[in-house]
């Protein structure tokens, strides 16, 4: 998986921009600081794309709250991943953006 190679490499990307979200993808978000732009394309409207949702906003994107400059997230259904009074909290604590 690229995102373990990523990981084990001790290579930290500033900038990332994927359509296939997985587990791996925040465990490797949340082993280093330093991301500034991240874009990401949600395609899946499942349980899983939910609970993938919750880590993303209560976990890595805050802790790269202090860097991140650019954040774009696209899902491609009304659910976890769409702004809203849950989502808010982590986005307003980029405050780079």
């Amino acid at each position: 998986d690229l995102w373990t190679a990523l990981n084990a490499e001790n290579i930290h990307l500033v900038k990332i921009r994927c359509d296939k979200i997985c587990d791996e993808l925040f465990d490797y978000l949340l082993s280093y600081d330093g991301l500034q732009s991240l874009i990401l394309r949600i395609e899946e409207d499942s349980p899983k794309g939910d609970a993938l949702a919750e880590v993303f906003f209560s976990q890595a994107l805050p802790h790269h709250h202090k860097t991140i400059t650019r954040l774009v997230v696209q899902p491609e259904y009304e659910g976890a991943w769409s702004f809203g009074e849950q989502t808010s909290v982590a986005v307003f604590q980029c405050t780079r953006l």
